[in-house]
């Protein structure tokens, strides 16, 4: 595939959280006043929001509807 079709990118810090939802966004603030740091922000097939942090050497994942996973089943390219 040629890089004019690649459809990853940085986001500004804006852009990513304005793509959570209300309660998404209270979790990740609260998560990153202990430390973890926000990765990015992956849309699912369904509309569903997904917030992916790290915290050290762990990840972390917020649910559109705010459940917080400390062990979540994430593939990561």
């Amino acid at each position: 595939m040629s890089s004019s079709y690649e459809r990853r990118g940085r986001a500004t810090s804006n852009e990513v959280y304005n793509g959570l939802t209300l309660i998404q966004h209270y979790e990740v603030d609260q998560l990153e006043r202990f430390g973890a740091m926000l990765l990015f922000v992956r849309n699912g097939y369904h509309g569903d929001v997904l917030a992916v942090l790290r915290n050290q050497k762990n990840l972390i994942a917020v649910d559109f509807d705010g459940s917080v996973k400390f062990q979540p089943k994430l593939t990561l390219r």
